[in-house]
């Protein structure tokens, strides 16, 4: 399936509340649900054309491996580049097909891939069908593009007539980008139509078209689960509009691990808390109304003693105060401070076209920063969870890179699973940050330590 969006630009839109909502506009949730389902993003008329040359040919890839024959070195080189750019790759050629190439191309040429024949190919008859043979029998590629720079005449003819037979005789399939006007190559172009063979004159429209090719293998590959949601939604039982500490009884609800902590009301139910979960410990004010705790100052870290933690209550209390005078105050939140794992996020965002669409990202400055996230439409299994975090730049700091401890992937997987299905189940869920959430060496586990969450308003 191909779709042609449009109104893609963010003209206005209402600031964003969460992580989530920030990473979550519209193209990235379109580009994310076309990516999922296999659905190839289209952009103008050309496009639609282009498809149309490729695909009314019965011929399709078996993977993304693409040969580059070419008389021009730097056109092969741009071909390269655009085909890396569009997900396809461009291997080096097993030394056997390199030996069958070099009798037919110059010392000066290269039978690497892209393949320089050079101009000279046309010098021996057999020069462009045997390089042609050589890379459509080997086993690594999956498709040939061909690019002809400003060949004409005779030779012209001969290379129209090689470029026919070889794609009447394989199953891989072919297309060749002739870089020459009408005028001059006219002849050739209408005798490569009338044969079938794809053919651009744009070396970015030849290679968006192959790679719609080797997505479409990747789709038919693709085993679809029927993924089952059960449950019955916990929302209503909590306030309309939440503090960490609602957000979190929601995760906790639906088995999401989060930290150990206690609402507390005064300072005597805090330093009791605190005794019972055990130094050090984190306080925080828990106001609806401050959404953002670390802009408005109103988080206490790593408190040891019984001293540091009077001085810091008071503290993030007229800091909540200054902050916003009129914030209501529903306590103040003891939890376990969390200083080892690496820092993830697991949000929700509910789009008003696709529905939930669950992220995973690193977290903490590496979401802010960098915007390292990966996005699915829930629910999703297990299976898609690890799929996305492979996806992420910083998945080798999960893997254990130089030598640090792999992390507990499997665990964050389960809870990608599992925030996406109750993203499915609240159906009155518009947001949710779990961020950070803490992976834990591998075996360990994961623990949310905060949490955000935004819900409709009663109707």
């Amino acid at each position: 399936m191909a779709v042609l969006k449009v109104g893609k630009s963010d003209v206005a839109k209402e600031a964003a509340k969460s992580h989530t909502a920030a990473l979550t506009g519209d193209k990235v949730v379109w580009d994310a649900v076309f990516k999922q389902y296999g659905v190839i993003g289209i952009s103008d008329v050309e496009d639609i054309i282009d498809l149309g040359h490729v695909f009314s040919s019965p011929k399709r890839a078996k993977g993304k491996n693409v040969a580059i024959l070419t008389t021009s070195g730097g056109a092969g080189i741009i071909m390269t580049d655009l085909l890396d750019e569009y997900g396809l790759k461009v291997p080096i050629l097993k030394p056997e097909t390199q030996e069958k190439i070099k009798p037919y191309i110059p010392s000066f040429g290269s039978s690497l891939n892209p393949v320089d024949m050079t101009a000279q190919v046309i010098n021996d008859p057999k020069g462009f069908p045997g390089c042609l043979d050589a890379v459509l029998e080997c086993s690594d590629i999956d498709m040939v593009t061909v690019i002809i720079s400003m060949i004409t005449g005779e030779s012209g003819r001969q290379m129209t007539k090689d470029l026919i037979a070889a794609n009447d005789r394989t199953y891989k399939p072919i297309n060749c980008s002739w870089l020459i006007d009408r005028k001059h190559g006219e002849e050739f172009l209408q005798q490569l139509k009338a044969a079938g063979v794809p053919l651009f004159q744009s070396l970015r429209r030849s290679a968006f078209a192959l790679s719609a090719l080797g997505k479409w293998n990747e789709i038919l590959s693709k085993s679809t689960v029927e993924i089952t949601v059960k449950g019955e939604p916990y929302l209503p039982k909590l306030p309309l509009m939440m503090t960490e500490y609602d957000a979190k009884r929601l995760l906790e609800h639906w088995g999401v691990p989060v930290t150990r902590e206690r609402l507390c009301l005064s300072l005597e139910e805090v330093l009791s808390a605190s005794e019972e979960i055990g130094y050090p410990v984190v306080l925080k004010v828990m106001s609806p109304d401050i959404l953002h705790k670390t802009e408005a100052g109103v988080i206490a870290l790593g408190l040891s003693s019984e001293e540091q933690i009077r001085n810091a209550y008071g503290r993030i209390l007229e800091n909540a105060n200054k902050y916003r005078h009129d914030a209501r105050i529903q306590g103040v939140l003891v939890q376990e401070l969390v200083d080892d794992g690496l820092e993830c996020m697991v949000g929700i965002k509910r789009d008003p076209i696709f529905g939930p669409i669950v992220v995973v990202g690193l977290g903490g400055i590496y979401v802010e920063v960098l915007g390292d996230v990966s996005l699915r439409h829930a629910p999703i299994d297990e299976t898609t969870a690890y799929e996305m975090i492979r996806e992420l730049k910083g998945f080798p700091l999960l893997a254990g890179a130089r030598g640090r401890k792999k992390k507990d992937i499997d665990a964050l997987a389960r809870v990608v699973s599992l925030v996406s299905k109750i993203a499915c189940i609240e159906s009155d869920l518009l947001e949710l940050d779990a961020n950070p959430i803490f992976v834990l060496d591998e075996n360990k586990g994961v623990i949310v330590a905060d949490a955000l969450v935004l819900r409709k308003a009663k109707e």
